[in-house]
């Protein structure tokens, strides 16, 4: 199967665009600031436009973000894709007043205007702001939290996680290495480490893995990892089988892909901060876990 061919059986699992609001929550606990914020039912995170521009604490008058992003500050900072964005908002409607339009923005899109804020701006009330906002999502995610503070489970997603099951073996298969040297061998670049000097990986190499090439697999969203997981679980902090020999065929084709996506992205970065910033830029997802807290 050519991996077009495997791409195209891959989006027949994710479900069809219909933009209209299921489910909305506010930040008021969490940051102080009443802003709302929103999940479709194609699974998308957002906030209103007002909404975004209130949390970050810019002004309301029109164009004020777009004007925003044009000033000095950002003349040593990366903003195009930032504008790009904010050019091409999302528009949906809420499902109890479908004839009404709202602009928005993906909420990975705050993370974006916060990072670039805290890194560049001169602004110290945006700066504060822009702070909060990445501390409050930080430990469990922007989506995570817009679940949370919406009240929010997915009633699709049993469904959604029987569909990868074409993915999973019923009894593990035998070992064959699947992760290349290449792999590991620029982890320890990235971080700096001697890999001579280790017996066995250090421990956060499974974390980088887990979320770098299994919670993605397929464009899954985690739900593969969680019946791996399930087949072959912890026992005594140790598992029985390694993850990859529940794999089918195709699901070792998925693990193939993305571990060559991983690598193309590790070999361009200098250290483990640009690797985050260049697989953010590239997928689009924030990683649910702090690079710079590992050791």
């Amino acid at each position: 199967m050519t991996e077009k061919a495997f791409n195209e059986m891959i989006e027949s699992f994710i479900p069809n665009e219909m933009p209209y609001s299921i489910a909305k929550g506010s930040f008021k606990k969490e940051l102080g600031i009443d802003v709302d914020c929103y999940v479709l039912d194609n699974g998308k995170r957002v906030f209103s436009k007002n909404g975004l521009v209130n949390a970050v604490g810019l002004s309301q008058k029109g164009g004020a973000l777009e004007k925003f992003f044009e000033g000095k500050d950002w003349l040593n900072y990366p903003v195009t894709q930032i504008q790009e964005k904010i050019k091409n908002p999302l528009i949906f409607t809420h499902k109890k007043s479908v004839t009404q339009k709202t602009f928005g923005y993906e909420a990975t899109t705050l993370i974006d205007i916060c990072k670039a804020i805290a890194n560049a701006s001169k602004n110290k009330r945006l700066i504060r702001n822009s702070q909060a906002i990445l501390s409050a999502s930080g430990k469990v995610g922007i989506i995570a939290l817009i679940d949370q503070v919406a009240g929010y489970r997915d009633p699709n997603q049993t469904a959604y996680i029987e569909a990868f099951k074409i993915f999973i073996r019923e009894e593990a298969s035998q070992w064959e290495k699947q992760f290349p040297d290449e792999f590991y061998e620029t982890i320890y670049r990235l971080y700096k480490l001697d890999g001579k000097a280790y017996s066995n990986h250090p421990q956060f190499f499974a974390i980088l893995t887990r979320n770098l090439i299994y919670k993605p697999l397929a464009k899954s969203k985690g739900a593969i990892l969680e019946i791996l997981e399930d087949k072959n679980p912890l026992i005594k902090g140790q598992r029985k089988k390694r993850l990859h020999q529940f794999l089918e065929d195709i699901g070792k084709q998925a693990l193939t892909l993305q571990i060559g996506k991983v690598i193309g992205h590790m070999e361009q970065a200098r250290d483990e901060k640009h690797f985050k910033i260049l697989w953010e830029k590239a997928t689009g997802n924030q990683l649910q876990f702090p690079f710079e807290d590992l050791d």
